[in-house]
């Protein structure tokens, strides 16, 4: 795994721990690293390291382990640590079904729990939901060992929670992985779908977006899709998809941050869901 990006304002101050704020997001393409000055409300560092494809739990566990350790960003202490794990499967249940003890039973209804996995859980209050997901046991350990009190957010929570359709509003959220995506869908402000699908192909996807767009009654060619990447918004699937959907739009920054200009100009796609994880508690 190789250090791919990074951005580093002349402002950052690592000494300062009650100022600053961290994100981490772990997903298919790589490790994210972003550091948010909560006193001037300004982004200051971002990193983001590539993952050697197609790695199994044990080998990421080892990379995390290892980066960990030797970067810089992770060896300063914050006031808080939010770290976004990108995964394929969730389920989102809705409070009123829900109570701790029935929490395994819920989450084993819908998907199966591997062996060394464990279920987390995040509210998500807008929407008066829960989503459950599960996380290696060994991933979870690497991250307590480096930071002791972290916040774990499913990659999709902070899209949920910081969403900004109005409520007559239907809106697709959707985020690209290499070999899955997540869709959301809200129909005149409420929730009707949370799902995930896994592809091979770019027809794959295709396909079970528009098979999952007919059936709900919505436009493919019209309606609005909002596109959160861990893949190049110029890559060939995001090509492919804007030929036969009309409307594919890209999530803004939060305006209440200051941005350095090049991560403005240039990675807009790849860090508007991490950003939102600082407004995530």
């Amino acid at each position: 795994m190789l250090e791919s990006q990074a951005i580093i304002d002349t402002s950052l101050n690592l000494d300062n721990q009650d100022n600053n704020e961290l994100s981490i997001l772990i997903s298919e393409s790589g490790l994210s690293f972003l550091v948010l000055d909560v006193q001037k409300q300004k982004i200051v560092a971002w990193k983001r390291y590539a993952f050697e494809p197609n790695l199994d739990v044990q080998e990421r566990c080892f990379y995390l382990s290892k980066y960990f350790k030797k970067e810089t960003l992770c060896a300063a202490k914050y006031h808080k640590v939010k770290v976004l794990y990108a995964l394929s499967e969730s389920v989102l249940i809705p409070k009123v079904f829900y109570t701790k003890d029935k929490e395994q039973a819920l989450f084993e209804f819908n998907l199966k729990l591997n062996k060394n996995e464990s279920i987390y859980r995040n509210s998500i209050e807008n929407i008066e939901a829960e989503k459950l997901f599960a996380v290696p046991d060994c991933v979870y350990y690497v991250l307590q060992k480096q930071f002791p009190q972290f916040h774990l957010l499913h990659h999709t929570s902070p899209i949920l929670v910081n969403r900004q359709d109005a409520k007559e509003d239907n809106t697709v959220y959707t985020y690209w992985s290499a070999s899955f995506f997540s869709v959301s869908v809200f129909k005149q402000g409420k929730l009707i779908l949370d799902n995930a699908f896994k592809y091979q192909t770019q027809e794959d996807a295709l396909y079970y977006l528009l098979n999952l767009l007919t059936k709900i009654d919505l436009d493919p060619k019209m309606q609005k899709i909002v596109c959160y990447l861990d893949i190049p918004k110029d890559s060939g699937l995001i090509q492919f998809l804007s030929e036969f959907l009309g409307n594919l739009q890209y999530p803004e920054y939060p305006q209440e941050y200051i941005y350095h200009h090049q991560i403005t100009s240039d990675f807009t796609s790849y860090l508007t869901a991490q950003i939102t994880s600082f407004k995530c508690e």
